[in-house]
């Protein structure tokens, strides 16, 4: 007689995913953080290109710097030695520090032979004349010395962005 063997049984174990090893999840965490710190740095490069501001160099490159980043500024074509150009002048400097970095202000001296190019350009008659720039490239041309309620209107309305 055969000896019997006992009904094979197969023993069924369930299908299951691989498990997750410690070092696989330390990786897909460093990945990520990776891929969180290049999008903060790109941000950071974005936000502080936009704020940083121009060059501090002469009045003709810092404007070329607000047409390119179409940022919001106002510009002062004036003399040292015009009274109204000193009033202009003092009252720009109190105001300033309340709008800045969000408007750049730059001053153009019209006794500095280097800014000739600039007075042409912007068509110079009278000084002190102001242009309060837009982010949109839109200007407004102010000729004369102005009151601190007119001048925080006009620098109010190109924070605001409107034109």
């Amino acid at each position: 007689m055969k000896p019997k063997h006992a009904p094979s049984q197969s023993v069924r174990t369930p299908v299951s995913e691989p498990k997750r090893t410690h070092a696989y999840s330390v990786r897909v965490v460093a990945a990520l953080l990776v891929v969180v710190a290049v999008v903060a740095i790109v941000a950071w490069k974005a936000v502080s290109a936009r704020t940083a501001g121009p060059p501090a160099s002469d009045p003709a490159t810092q404007i070329e710097w607000v047409e390119q980043n179409r940022h919001p500024a106002m510009i002062v074509y004036h003399s040292n030695n015009c009274i109204p150009c000193k009033a202009m002048s003092t009252l720009v400097e109190q105001v300033r520090g309340d709008y800045e970095p969000r408007i750049t202000f730059i001053d153009v001296l019209t006794n500095d032979e280097a800014n000739l190019d600039l007075l042409r350009k912007a068509a110079i008659q009278y000084i002190p004349t102001s242009f309060f720039v837009s982010a949109a490239g839109e200007s407004k041309r102010v000729v004369g010395a102005m009151s601190e309620p007119a001048l925080r209107a006009e620098l109010d309305r190109l924070v605001s962005g409107k034109e």
